[in-house]
């Protein structure tokens, strides 16, 4: 079971909730922020846990003098995690079977790793080998049992002409005299996020996007 509102799947909440904390370097005095980190945390969204962690560490790689240390606590604290979630009432929790049994594999493939269906799948690699990769077909959601999401729907679509005007557009969006180093987590953080969602024109990741370069600009410089 995952929480989420009328509007959107708990998976799009959860990440736009940690892309506004993350624009906002996770700045839990502000009361608001703590409503973005709760709703993270009922989400119960692998993405957006995997991403808040990824974007809490490259913060402290990047603003604080005491990496390590910051390094050890962030893993003492996910190994308490992990240790509660397989061992309350055994295993049989929300965080267990919805989050870390995800983490494992199968058959040489992650058990969370369910973004597309099988047929999606077989269709995904014929159109890899056809001549319509440059510039996409036409998805029929209907075709398939269960949702599908994430590159391969996007690049399915608008094909390699699409995802080249993509990146050219984010990367077109970067001010001039951004830290090299907020500016590739950055581009990284939407590299993840287009991975999982394939949605890279959603406001609800653009706005944040642009909003970042200015307010994460004066802690992501290297002393």
């Amino acid at each position: 079971m995952e929480i989420f509102w009328v509007f959107l799947e708990p998976a799009h909440i959860g990440v736009a909730s940690t892309v506004l904390l993350i624009s906002q370097n996770y700045n839990f005095k502000k009361w608001y922020n703590l409503i973005l980190l709760l709703t993270v945390i009922i989400s119960f969204s692998l993405a957006a846990y995997v991403l808040l962690v990824f974007g809490l560490y490259v913060k402290f790689l990047l603003t604080s003098k005491h990496i390590v240390l910051y390094t050890f606590i962030l893993l003492f604290i996910s190994m308490i995690v992990v240790l509660i979630a397989l061992n309350y009432e055994q295993g049989d929790n929300f965080f267990n079977k919805y989050i870390f049994e995800r983490l494992s594999f199968e058959d040489g493939e992650m058990v969370g790793n369910n973004r597309v269906s099988h047929g999606f799948k077989q269709d995904f690699e014929r159109f890899m080998d056809s001549n319509k990769i440059w510039f996409g077909t036409e998805y029929d959601p209907s075709r398939y049992e269960g949702g599908n999401a994430g590159y391969r729907v996007y690049i399915y679509q608008n094909g390699f002409v699409g995802l080249l005007l993509i990146i050219i557009f984010y990367i077109s969006l970067i001010p001039a005299g951004t830290p090299i180093f907020l500016t590739l987590f950055l581009l990284l953080l939407n590299i993840l996020i287009f991975w999982k969602g394939g949605t890279p024109l959603w406001y609800n990741l653009i706005i944040p996007y642009l909003f970042s370069f200015s307010s994460l600009k004066q802690f992501y410089v290297r002393k």
